[in-house]
């Protein structure tokens, strides 16, 4: 809904209206239109322009500083010691006009100007409807003022402080049963009940893995969307594309949960139209294929470990596409039986030793055979409501040490979480079927090598297709902590430089400060 922020600006002077307090009068002495104070990292249940919430009373917050202005000001007005005195959130449902334009339809709740300087309030107004947006607004106001008149020699009180302008920010709502709807997920858990493990360095069964499932669905749409969004779930972590584009900027997605007691989280993703297909063409007519894949694997509740893993254990993913056109109608892909299904494709092994990618084995369209109907899991299915987890940073390395013949150690400076990008050299080829290997350590060995726990493997493996020069690899599930990189497994001729190896640091959103 970002992308939806400047097409909503037109609707801030109006709200700014309806901020302002009947007994709200600017003295005509003070030079400000606006009070000293504005607020800001607004949030609905700690989280920034959520989508797809399904609290129904969900808390909002926000933060308040001050206005810089001149020193001498503050002086002659009063204006020391600011602090909120009041606050007004409105909040508007709205509706899509096009793909990149939003207008208010109802307003669900004006709270109306509140006293007082509390940043957290509880929702109260008018029932959310399901997959629906929208807008909230909200202004605060500064402390009371004195007004000092120098020349008269007398101190005039004002009644209540001045308005900040309106800050904005925007929610979706996720799904929900209604009378309506009383069963409003449309599609089937999909996915393939059985193991089928892969040869690797694994030396014992728990470091054993399953390939990655690559589950695939053709579908036509017309050039008339308002907007389209889709909810996914998964027993498993999963990512999702539309026509080769990944979707959202999420890692490892969804939220651990103990899935067969609890809850299943599913998150809500706003597409954008550029990743959507439309008629360009003479000769396609009013329709044109667009293509949804989702790559599923095992997560920690995931038992590779067991000779005989449980099908509730088995990775599995419930999908559902909302398109919304423009004349209000609609239409919805979902998971099913009819979605195409791989094992073959280029993730061969990931568990929490790492991933390993074996670029030989290419995604195309190519299937083996169709996605099959398996058991849905016993949690309930709730709205992601945790923050997300992201890549908040990239990290080259401080040095590049030739510790053995052929062994490379990275130095990236800092502790950190996460995984690396490999990129394979730029003036020659890799044999096909040659295996980079990146290990992980906190620390080092007085000789310069890794310090290894002899139970956690720590490593991603690239496998070269013999295509690539200059190639980018970065793991897509995988995670470590480390500060140091082992890479083996390049030609003797060839040396490795501070760009071979980049470090990404991930975290969630909650958990950085606002320095970060």
């Amino acid at each position: 809904m970002k992308h939806l922020l400047p097409a909503l600006l037109w609707c801030i002077p109006f709200t700014f209206c309806l901020a302002q307090d009947d007994e709200y009068v600017k003295p005509d002495n003070l030079p400000f239109a606006f009070g000293m104070i504005e607020p800001y990292d607004l949030q609905l249940e700690h989280l920034t322009d959520p989508k797809g919430i399904d609290a129904q009373k969900p808390r909002f917050s926000w933060k308040i500083r001050c206005i810089e202005i001149d020193e001498e000001l503050y002086e002659a007005y009063d204006l020391s010691d600011q602090h909120q005195s009041a606050y007004r959130i409105v909040v508007y449902r709205t509706e899509r006009t096009s793909p990149t334009l939003s207008q208010p339809v109802e307003t669900v709740w004006d709270t109306g100007r509140v006293t007082g300087t509390d940043q957290v309030t509880e929702y109260a107004g008018k029932p959310f409807l399901p997959k629906s947006e929208y807008v909230w607004t909200l202004t605060v106001w500064d402390k009371p003022k004195k007004v000092v008149d120098e020349k008269l020699a007398e101190t005039t009180p004002v009644a209540v402080g001045r308005p900040s302008d309106a800050a904005v920010a925007t929610f979706s709502t996720g799904i929900w049963p209604t009378d309506a709807d009383p069963n409003p997920w449309k599609g089937k858990w999909i996915g393939l009940d059985k193991f089928s493990f892969e040869e690797d360095d694994a030396t014992t069964p728990e470091h054993r893995s399953p390939p990655a499932r690559y589950l695939a669905k053709e579908f036509t749409t017309r050039d008339t969307l308002a907007r389209a969004t889709a909810y996914c779930a998964g027993v498993g972590y999963y990512e999702l594309y539309l026509n080769g584009k990944k979707i959202g900027d999420h890692i490892r997605d969804p939220a651990l949960t103990d899935d067969d007691k609890q809850r299943i989280p599913y998150v809500t993703y706003d597409i954008w139209p550029d990743n959507l297909k439309s008629p360009m063409l003479k000769g396609m007519g009013t329709h044109t294929i667009n293509r949804v894949e989702i790559v599923l694997v095992n997560d920690q509740h995931v038992a590779p470990s067991l000779l005989e893993p449980t099908p509730a254990r088995n990775p599995k993913v419930l999908f559902q596409l909302e398109l919304q056109h423009k004349d209000g109608t609609a239409e919805t892909i979902v998971s099913d039986e009819s979605w195409l299904l791989s094992t073959n494709g280029p993730i061969r092994v990931n568990n929490d030793d790492g991933e390993i990618y074996d670029a030989r084995k290419k995604i195309a369209h190519a299937v083996d055979e169709k996605a099959k109907l398996v058991d849905a899991p016993a949690g309930e299915l709730v709205a992601q409501m945790s923050p997300p987890i992201r890549v908040v940073k990239e990290i080259r390395p401080i040095s590049v040490t030739e510790v053995n013949p052929s062994v490379w150690v990275f130095d990236f400076g800092v502790n950190l979480v996460g995984n690396s990008t490999l990129r394979t050299p730029w003036d020659q080829q890799l044999p096909a079927g040659t295996k980079l290997v990146v290990r992980y350590a906190e620390t080092l060995q007085p000789d310069g090598t890794l310090t290894r726990l002899p139970e956690a493997l720590c490593r991603d493996i690239y496998i070269a297709s013999g295509e690539e020069t200059g190639a980018r690899h970065t793991p897509t599930f995988s995670r470590h902590s480390f500060r140091y990189a082992e890479l083996t497994g390049l030609p003797e001729n060839v040396k490795p430089n501070i760009t071979t190896l980049t470090a990404r640091a991930i975290d969630a959103d909650q958990l950085r400060s606002d320095s970060q």
